[in-house]
């Protein structure tokens, strides 16, 4: 993550004109109130990165930075805010607030050796150094998500800016957060803080090492298209081309069985963590996520590619990026190959669907299911697609043949990656070594990891929501549909409630459209909810629509107009990958942003 020299950002976001904005407001001339930044920045600064000088403490920091209170658009919106007193009141209480949960202390530790070093009555001190708080927050948050931080790269950020700090941190100040003076403070901090950051580094090299593995180009992929998203909306259209590649990189497995407006992926690269294979989204970017509809208990999953109210994709630049590349058999050939998943029932009657490369590999296999199993015995949708490459595990049949008899197991494959779920991923028969042994170390065997994917989503989310806002174009229908559908949200096992861990990307969401509606841009939406086809289908059709309630109401209660938001369920219809697995439940079972014919032309 790049360093930010986050003083002298936020003393920028302190205009002439914002100045005297507050002077309106507080009563005080522009002239005095400009002093307190230039003290109240170090001040902050210091505080936070004497709170993250241990991995719960950078926990608290981080937290606080990238909570739904902290506004990544703070500089663009705070003139427009200023002019209202409510809503200086608001920053005031948002910067008292995450600086308490960042810190532990009070904001008037801070701001009242600020009163006195700068000569100013300590209530305006207070409510100015609250603002200076609440404007850190936000740049930081915005620097952040820009730059796709994480949480381990936090204390090397906050280090970055001891230059700044040492040169106007006071003794006072240095006191009042547990320092012998300021240059105590200078002297330990850096390495402290190398400290804490070397420490949760460690942790993460097997989680970065493996998406190395499975994305190499990603980090240069994505970092590729920033400046153009910056210049033009064509840039945003390239960004989210290259985020679409990624992710059908990344997530190919559930998309290789089911088939959205006609596009097929381009590669097939899963995620690995500790040798447990990561599901793949279905579509081109994922959507919002449920857990298991009814009574399924496998991981929860998304999928979802935005669609205009015609059902054709809202990013259509980025659609028909995928649709060249999938239509290229030359440029894919040594990537795609021959797919197929099947689920096997009690009475150990299998089920298969699958993409094969000729209609001579498709008889070859019915043919061997016919011999295993007998006619009638077994049920399989076996599709052709001539731009594939033979199917390297049709080589291994006969082993597979014995796993395809085994009551309720569950397995998918696709070019070199098997997952294994159900009775096939029970240790204690043996599957994964047994299939290890029979197709060698090159192929990557496990179970459905849907942590992974969702983390992968929502950090592809965050970044693209960063780009979005930073392209100064932000309010264009279909860009805003394309951002929301990479969010995620984990919903417990039949519920309808929005958990906890979601509400941060929902908030964005909403401030995103709330901000465009109050431009004079509202972008109106559908929301559509999916299950997966496990349970009752009446069951599945009543959560769905309590799921799409749920996200439409949060949006609500956030600050976006009723009027621009419809929420319909859909129960299992129309699914995009095969139930036959955990990894295309997963990708079944999701919410759709599409843009509401109103917003359309």
């Amino acid at each position: 993550m790049k360093s930010i020299d986050l003083a002298n950002s936020i003393d920028a976001v302190f205009s002439d004109s914002i100045r005297q904005c507050l002077a309106e407001q507080i009563g005080l001339s522009s002239e005095i109130l400009g002093r307190i930044p230039t003290h109240a920045s170090p001040a902050l600064i210091a505080s936070l990165m004497a709170a993250a000088v241990t991995p719960d403490g950078a926990k608290a920091v981080f937290s606080a930075v990238m909570s739904p209170e902290a506004n990544a658009r703070i500089e663009e919106q705070f003139l427009r805010l200023c002019s209202a007193s409510s809503s200086i009141k608001d920053l005031e209480t948002i910067g008292e607030s995450l600086f308490v949960r960042s810190t532990g202390t009070r904001i008037a530790l801070a701001s009242d050796p600020i009163s006195r070093q700068a000569g100013i009555p300590p209530q305006a001190a207070h409510v100015m150094t609250a603002l200076v708080g609440s404007v850190m927050f936000g740049v930081l948050k915005h620097h952040i998500l820009l730059e796709q931080g994480t949480l381990a790269g936090l204390p090397a950020l906050l280090g970055g800016q001891l230059p700044v700090v040492s040169r106007l941190l006071t003794d006072r100040v240095a006191e009042s957060i547990g320092f012998e003076n300021a240059g105590n403070f200078t002297r330990s901090i850096a390495g402290r803080l190398e400290s804490v950051a070397a420490n949760m580094m460690q942790p993460m090299a097997d989680d970065e090492n493996v998406l190395r593995r499975s994305a190499p180009a990603a980090a240069h992929e994505v970092a590729a298209p920033v400046a153009g998203a910056r210049s033009s909306r064509r840039g945003i259209w390239l960004l989210f081309a290259v985020l679409t590649a990624i992710l059908l990189g990344v997530f190919a497995y559930a998309q290789f069985f089911g088939q959205r407006a006609g596009v097929e992926p381009t590669a097939s690269s899963n995620v690995l963590t500790s040798g447990v294979v990561a599901p793949s989204i279905a579509s081109a970017v994922p959507g919002v996520v449920a857990r298991p509809d009814a009574a399924s208990s496998v991981p929860q999953g998304c999928a979802a590619a935005p669609m205009t109210a015609s059902g054709g994709a809202a990013s259509a630049p980025a659609a028909d990026a995928v649709s060249e590349a999938a239509s290229n058999p030359a440029a894919n050939a040594s990537t795609r190959s021959g797919k197929i998943a099947f689920s096997v029932n009690q009475a150990g009657v299998p089920s298969l669907t699958g993409t094969l490369s000729s209609d001579a590999e498709r008889q070859t296999l019915t043919d061997v299911l016919n011999r295993r199993f007998g006619a009638g015995r077994f049920a399989a949708d076996l599709k052709v697609d001539a731009s594939l490459r033979p199917s390297d595990w049709l080589t291994h049949i006969d082993e597979l043949l014995s796993l395809m008899a085994l009551p309720r197991a569950e397995v998918g494959i696709d070019s070199q990656h098997i997952e294994l779920g159900g009775a096939a991923a029970n240790a204690s028969l043996g599957w994964k070594q047994r299939l290890q042994n029979v197709f060698g170390p090159s192929w990557e065997i496990g179970q459905f990891s849907a942590g992974k994917a969702v983390d992968l989503a929502t950090q592809l989310f965050l970044s693209a929501m960063a780009k979005l806002l930073d392209a100064g174009n932000a309010c264009i229908g279909p860009d805003v549909a394309t951002v929301l559908n990479l969010q995620v949200v984990d919903f417990a096992a039949s519920s309808g409630h929005i958990p906890l861990s979601a509400k941060e990307n929902l908030a964005e969401s909403a401030q995103l459209l709330k901000a465009c509606s109050d431009d004079g841009h509202p972008v109106a939406l559908d929301i559509k909810a999916y299950s997966d086809n496990v349970g009752d289908e009446q069951a599945n059709l009543l959560l769905s629509q309590k799921r799409a309630d749920a996200v439409r109401g949060f949006l609500i209660e956030a600050g976006v107009k009723p009027d621009l938001l419809t929420a319909r369920g859909y129960g299992s219809a129309t699914p995009i990958a095969s139930n036959a697995t955990a990894g295309g439940r997963f990708a079944n079972r999701r919410v759709e942003f599409v843009l509401a014919q109103a917003s359309v032309g």
